[in-house]
């Protein structure tokens, strides 16, 4: 059978990083994940069935993926490196944001929310059955909603990951404070 190794995501953040589940919030370990993918079914649009040499060979017939994710040993998710670390790069950035805001005097109060393919809001839900990604403010009585881009990389996997934009996000947070400001 044809096999396929890959990795991707920063090794260094993935082997060095403390990793949380967004779902429970127990630690992660890495794991190794494989998959047998047949190229004619619906899955293998989103893999690579090269054979990686010069000659643009192609594997025939089923072909077995090899790659590392993140496991959570609580609630059995998994998470590819690139979906979690780009997830925590996120909470970063609010957790920055909303100390940035209190450090000046505005109390503001930063959420993650998910929007599942059903239209309901919860507190996380893969990004694989995740219709959207938002970020909720409150200031006060008054509150607002910032849309966060989830992408697909153009690779092997696919992986799904936030697009983190720190400057969209903070002149948001500081046109809503504007406004409740008024």
């Amino acid at each position: 059978m044809n096999r396929k190794y890959y990795q991707f995501g920063n090794p260094f953040k993935v082997r060095f990083g403390e990793h949380r589940c967004f779902r429970c919030g127990q630690k992660l370990t890495p794991l190794m994940d494989r998959r047998i993918v047949d190229p004619h079914s619906e899955e293998a649009k989103y893999l690579d069935f090269s054979v990686g040499s010069d000659d643009g060979g192609e594997m025939i017939g089923a072909c077995e993926f090899f790659h590392k994710v993140f496991f959570c040993p609580r609630c059995a998710e998994r998470a590819e490196f690139v979906t979690q670390l780009s997830l925590e790069k996120l909470m970063r950035t609010l957790r920055r944001i909303e100390k940035r805001l209190h450090k000046r005097g505005q109390a503001v109060h930063l959420q993650l929310l998910f929007t599942d393919r059903k239209g309901g809001e919860m507190s996380y839900c893969p990004l694989g059955e995740a219709s959207g990604v938002h970020v909720d403010f409150a200031f006060g009585g008054k509150k607002s909603r910032c849309a966060v881009p989830v992408m697909r990389k153009n690779c092997w996997e696919r992986p799904y990951y936030v697009k983190v934009d720190r400057r969209a996000l903070l002149s948001a947070v500081s046109l809503a404070a504007a406004l409740d400001g008024r």
